[in-house]
């Protein structure tokens, strides 16, 4: 018996480790880059899921895709459409492409501000206002006629959305643009 409290316990004590050592990698990529993770909420997911439908042959972008919880779910409904997630945390793009495949994803360990989007009919955003307002002058550039760009919780300050779903609730926003 003493035998197997012992594994449990160095199997807990494995477990917290990894946590810590996720976190602590979290942690140093935010000092880094300035860039928190945070994952969208499931009210948003499930709208997305609900009301965003991607046409068969149309390309979404989602730039900074995390673990990309958030193409997945949309893919799954979409399967004739494309989805690429773009991300630079190493340990997100991992957890992406290990648990969330889907043959119609790809994910990608890139800066988006190096990418070209011209292929993109619609991108999803969850950035901060600063890096919202960086981006968009090659939005403006590379983006083709009609793209649409959804964006979770924060606006551009120099354009306007076609279309906003505004909660009192912090992150459950979300604003539409055409390009």
């Amino acid at each position: 018996m003493p035998v197997v409290v012992f594994l449990i316990l160095l199997i807990l004590i494995l477990i917290l480790a990894s946590l810590g050592f996720y976190m602590s990698l979290q942690a140093f990529y935010w000092l880094v880059t300035g860039v928190p993770f945070v994952n969208s909420r499931k009210k948003i997911i499930d709208f997305l899921v609900k009301e965003i439908k991607i046409e068969p042959g149309k390309v979404l972008y989602d730039l900074g895709c995390g673990d990309g919880k958030v193409i997945f779910n949309l893919a799954k409904n979409n399967l004739q459409a494309k989805f690429v997630g773009y991300e630079l945390n190493p340990s997100l793009i991992w957890i992406a492409k290990v648990f969330r495949k889907l043959p119609n994803i790809q994910y990608q360990r890139q800066n988006f501000f190096k990418i070209d989007l011209k292929n993109a009919d619609y991108v999803f955003l969850f950035l901060f206002p600063e890096l919202m307002d960086k981006l968009l002058p090659k939005l403006e550039k590379e983006l083709k006629s009609g793209a649409i760009v959804i964006s979770n919780s924060f606006k551009f300050s120099k354009k306007q959305p076609f279309k906003a779903i505004e909660s009192p609730i912090a992150l459950e926003n979300l604003y539409f643009y055409q390009f």
